[in-house]
């Protein structure tokens, strides 16, 4: 039996409590996204009694800020040190901003401007200051929460796909339907796309129907385009560096353990990412295929320049290719 001692949720203190009940030494650990709307709600409500917050660029640019100092941070004292560096910075002082990579001043502290602040300069107005320290010490005191901060954003996308079949303004919970609704939605939002309609049907010793074939092929080919579109939205946005990150931490575990390794590529959302950054490449083993963006060993090498390419595709390190 597992008992999860750790839990990352958002403050409701009801939920919190229940839980503990069952599990006396269970931890509550803040949760990534739930924090973030926290810090953005409350520097939103100082934006009604300060005009310095009232652009949307400055309000993002202080929540980065926070951001940057609760993410960077891998202990209690990293993340009090860090959170205590923000409002100076905002203000004017960069004597503690030597440690971090995100403040450029150090660069050149002569023509150092804000990206994102009115001006390029620094916010003065002291009444907004004390605001905003009262908001760090908050934060400081909950330093052993947001140590180690996780993320619920893959349970609320299954609750999202869920709620598509089964919403909650209908009580489908207490009814016998559920297990059918939860597996369609699955099946449709998730593995099979809207195709697995017409494979219901034959299962069922139903005809698949032209008409269903048809309109689930476009419905699914719609799917896909817009899928394509938002990565390249995503691209455009945050360059590549993220889907970098994002491949180094690709986990499927859709299938069993039996399952080959290039079938799950291939059912898999990394062939699309890749055909969209141009110059880059994985490194698979020879059970992959071979693609223009995955590059694979030679099985049997003929001569001396062949065993060279096994020999630096070996070598090569993270800085030079994504790793598959």
């Amino acid at each position: 039996m597992f008992f999860y001692l750790v839990i990352h949720a958002d403050n409701d203190s009801a939920t919190t409590s229940k839980l503990k009940v069952d599990f006396e030494d269970l931890e509550k650990r803040d949760e990534k996204n739930h924090l973030k709307k926290g810090l953005s709600k409350s520097l939103h409500q100082m934006s009604i009694k300060y005009k310095e917050l009232k652009q949307d660029d400055t309000r993002e640019y202080i929540l980065r800020c926070f951001m940057y100092a609760i993410t960077g941070g891998t202990t209690e004292d990293d993340i009090k040190v860090s959170l205590d560096r923000i409002v100076p910075h905002i203000f004017g002082n960069h004597d503690s901003c030597r440690e971090v990579t995100w403040c450029k001043y150090e660069e050149d502290p002569t023509n150092f401007k804000y990206r994102s602040l009115p001006g390029g300069n620094p916010l003065t107005n002291e009444s907004l200051k004390e605001e905003l320290l009262v908001l760090v010490s908050k934060y400081t005191s909950q330093s052993n929460a947001i140590a180690e901060l996780g993320s619920t954003q893959a349970n609320e996308s299954f609750n999202q796909m869920a709620s598509s079949k089964a919403p909650k303004s209908r009580h489908y919970g207490g009814s016998c339907s559920l297990k059918n609704r939860l597996s369609a939605a699955v099946l449709k939002k998730k593995n099979e796309g809207y195709s697995y309609l017409p494979k219901v049907n034959e299962a069922s010793n139903l005809s698949p129907g032209d008409f269903t074939t048809s309109l689930t092929l476009k419905m699914d080919a719609k799917r896909k385009k817009e899928s394509r579109n938002q990565i390249k939205k995503n691209l455009r946005k945050g360059g590549y560096l993220n889907y970098i990150n994002l491949f180094s931490f690709r986990i499927v575990v859709r299938w069993s353990g039996s399952t080959h390794d290039s079938f799950m590529l291939t059912n898999s959302s990394v062939p699309v990412y890749m055909e969209l950054i141009p110059n880059s490449w994985l490194l698979g083993d020879s059970g992959y295929p071979l693609k223009k963006w995955l590059m694979t060993p030679l099985l049997h090498t003929a001569n001396d320049q062949e065993v060279r390419f096994n020999t630096a595709r070996q070598e090569m390190s993270l800085k030079d290719l994504l790793v598959c």
